[in-house]
């Protein structure tokens, strides 16, 4: 499990989103800004991925 500030900055959400805007994300990065930080064992990117995997691929689309 990688920490997000082992990440390279280009590739974080938060600055992918300040750099790119939006569109250039996808929801795991976008719900990973939201929740802000992860949990023990997982980091914010595994924990945004888990919670869309629970709660299927339509979590986060607008009706």
């Amino acid at each position: 499990m990688a920490k997000i500030k082992d990440i390279p900055k280009i590739d974080r959400p938060r600055e992918k989103f300040l750099q790119k805007g939006a569109d250039a994300l996808s929801k795991s990065d976008l719900l990973a800004i939201l929740l802000g930080s992860g949990i023990k064992g997982k980091n914010v990117r595994e924990l945004s991925e888990s919670i869309i995997k629970k709660f299927g691929k339509n979590f986060l689309t607008s009706n």
